[in-house]
């Protein structure tokens, strides 16, 4: 063997075994254990949501007609009836007041919940990214007037013109109905916590030399906020998203509770827990179901969110 074959083989034994960025993030994610079991918790929940209502053999809007009406009113877990067509119909966690399956509203509720959450999230934290991109890079009057917009909405009594708008607004005209309306409010005031948090690293960015590289190369202004600010961006809004992943599905349940949240016949975990109100003594299990799923997502929520912020932190060496 060569001299030169013992240095490569020398240098390859010397040098450590390279780590893609997204193996060293999920390396320092899964020291959190808290946020891997909200994680597992999180990918059941969707499961339960999304795959659930499909298995079910139950709808979850349709209410038993004629004598099965009374039959299926408030049965408790486990117990079933024989309809009119001589069909046994059992159910694991019972039916509610109008003889609708409990699992199967749970799922659907869950369905509503989530995806309410996800669009919101998803819509307000694209819309504060380039909104604080195009304040933190411009500066100027242009960052004084957007921050002035942020300030200005941040002041706002938000539970009180939720309510004002969602009562003046008619629902039958719009496609969704209620809960179009609710992610439009949601979003209204949901982008204004990305735009600071993008603004301030946009700030810092704006003055690094590859900014000054891109801009004597004859890159635009564009070109220059997708390609390099945003992306450079990205950690603390990924990480701000998943925590208000959890903060809408609890203030959607919040709203449910007071009446003006996703409305009767589409269930939500809210009015799910808002229906039962009334069943706390004699069937507290109704009211625990849908409260569980809300404090579990929202649990899981924080735990996944807390985990990202320390493996995104390019200054922890976990």
């Amino acid at each position: 063997m060569s001299i030169a074959d013992l240095s490569f083989q020398a240098e390859q034994l010397a040098a450590p075994d390279e780590e893609s960025q997204a193996a060293l993030i999920w390396r320092r994610f899964r020291r959190h254990k808290l946020a891997v079991i909200g994680l597992i918790i999180t990918i059941l929940l969707g499961l339960f949501s999304y795959v659930g209502p499909f298995v079910t053999p139950y709808d979850s809007t349709r209410i038993p007609s004629g004598p099965d009406y009374a039959k299926a009113r408030e049965l408790g877990r486990g117990e079933c009836y024989v309809d009119q067509g001589g069909v046994e119909r059992c159910h694991i966690l019972g039916t509610d007041k109008s003889g609708r399956d409990y699992l199967t509203r749970l799922m659907e509720g869950g369905r509503v919940s989530l995806s309410l959450a996800l669009i919101v999230t998803i819509v307000s934290q694209i819309l504060g990214t380039i909104i604080g991109s195009i304040s933190g890079y411009f500066g100027g009057w242009i960052d004084s007037l957007i921050m002035r917009i942020v300030d200005f909405i941040l002041t706002l009594p938000t539970l009180p013109i939720f309510l004002v708008i969602y009562t003046l607004i008619p629902m039958n005209e719009i496609p969704g109905g209620s809960i179009t309306v609710l992610a439009f409010l949601f979003i209204i005031f949901g982008w204004v916590g990305s735009s600071r948090l993008v603004r301030g690293m946009v700030l810092s960015l704006r003055s690094q030399e590859f900014t000054d590289a891109s801009r004597a190369v004859g890159a635009s202004n564009t070109r220059i906020i997708v390609r390099h600010m945003i992306p450079n961006s990205l950690a603390p809004v990924l990480v701000a998203a998943t925590l208000g992943i959890g903060g809408i599905v609890v203030g959607e349940a919040g709203l449910s509770f007071l009446g003006f949240g996703v409305q009767p016949p589409d269930p939500s975990w809210g009015n799910l827990l808002q229906d039962t109100q009334s069943d706390i003594m004699t069937a507290p299990f109704r009211v625990f179901y849908p409260g569980m799923l809300i404090f579990l997502i929202s649990l899981s929520a924080n735990f996944i969110g807390d985990a990202l912020r320390d493996a995104l932190d390019p200054r922890l060496k976990l």
